[in-house]
């Protein structure tokens, strides 16, 4: 392994364990509103960054293919755990979302996870032109079933944003102080 490439991957794993530290405490305080998205921003992150790890190591640790279905899946918890986050924290309860509506949100994660782990029969998310042991994702060539998924995440990412520019606008004190250091986490 490279220097360089050592240093990343001990970058990488020492950012996840503050994460871990307080995803325990987001799991004591999971009955409060925001909470619930505030953990499952945490997990995602937390493994997310497992999975960037096991592609920058040097030995192949899982195929590309499902090394790219977990980042896809803790993606998803991130995206999700940030919409249900901001929603609870600006409605100051804990929301109950309809299984239609899960069902409804689920259908291109579930076609992207599932192009994913089945990518060498058909190559939609990485084509084979891809490393079998990529020193990192940057070598990833990229197919329609990746774009899709990251324009998937890219909307999750978005819906919040808009709630809290609108509710920024009538916000005052705390409250506002509140919803910038948010949306100031979410363009870090």
């Amino acid at each position: 392994m490279s220097q360089g490439a050592q240093s990343m991957v001990i970058l990488m794993f020492i950012s996840v364990v503050p994460i871990v530290g307080v995803a325990g405490y987001a799991f004591r305080n999971r009955g409060k509103p925001g909470a619930r998205g505030f953990l499952l921003c945490l997990v995602g992150m937390i493994g997310w960054s497992m999975m960037l790890i096991f592609v920058t190591w040097p030995a192949v640790v899982l195929p590309v293919h499902l090394n790219i279905a977990g980042r896809f899946l803790f993606q998803l918890f991130v995206g999700f755990g940030w919409v249900l986050f901001v929603w609870e924290y600006l409605k100051r309860v804990r929301v109950r979302v309809s299984l239609a509506l899960m069902a409804g949100l689920l259908i291109v994660p579930a076609v992207t996870l599932g192009l994913a782990v089945t990518n060498p029969m058909h190559h939609l998310v990485v084509l084979p032109e891809t490393p079998a042991n990529p020193v990192g994702i940057s070598q990833f060539a990229l197919g329609p079933g990746y774009i899709l998924h990251i324009c998937f995440a890219i909307v999750l990412a978005m819906l919040p944003v808009g709630l809290l520019l609108q509710d920024l606008r009538e916000a005052h004190g705390q409250h506002r102080r509140q919803i910038l250091l948010l949306l100031a986490g979410w363009v870090v």
